[in-house]
C-alpha cells in the first residue's frame, strides 16, 4: 500500500515497533516511545552470486519528510 502525508502524520506509537511501509523497500518506523524514522530495505549481490539484504536510514520524520525519503 502506497504511504501518504496523512497516514504517516497520524501513525501512533503501539506496544511494540510498528512498520508503515510502501511495498517497495521504503517504510516508517514508528518506535513505541513515538518516535519515527525513514529506513529502505534493498538486496545487494555479488557477482559470486551470493545476495544480502540490508537496511538503509535515511533520517527521522518530520526532519525527512514522505516525498523526501
Amino acid at each position: 500500500m502506497k504511504l501518504t502525508n496523512m497516514a504517516v502524520t497520524n501513525a501512533k506509537p503501539k506496544s511494540v515497533a510498528d512498520k508503515m511501509t510502501d511495498g517497495k523497500g521504503l517504510y516508517l518506523k514508528v518506535l513505541k516511545s513515538g518516535g519515527k524514522s525513514w529506513r529502505y530495505d534493498f538486496r545487494l549481490a555479488f557477482p559470486d552470486g551470493k545476495t544480502k539484504n540490508s537496511t538503509f536510514y535515511i533520517g527521522l520524520y518530520p526532519d525527512v519528510s514522505l516525498a523526501q525519503a
